[in-house]
């Protein structure tokens, strides 16, 4: 997930922490991000996350106010991580 997110421009930082949170915060409060209720009652919301270099989809799991777990969805497939020739 590190990898998906420094494609978009958020390196692990305090600042991407806190707007990973904001981000996941607002996501909760939008009842229209609510894609689909799974069978044990769990809400999954879909979101698009947008950095300074591109964008992903972000799907995460939510019972009642508390969230369970999140995948990002980019343009090369979900957690797909290729590095670019000649990078470390």
């Amino acid at each position: 997930m590190l990898r998906q997110l420094e494609r978009i421009g958020f390196p692990d930082t305090p600042g991407t922490r806190q707007h990973l949170s904001q981000h996941l915060s607002d996501v909760y409060a939008d009842p229209s991000s609510v894609v689909r209720i799974q069978d044990n009652g769990r809400a999954v919301r879909e979101s698009l996350l947008m950095g300074p270099s591109g964008g992903v989809k972000f799907e995460t799991i939510w019972d009642g106010d508390r969230l369970i777990t999140g995948e990002l969805f980019g343009p090369t497939g979900r957690f797909r991580h290729i590095d670019p020739p000649g990078a470390k």
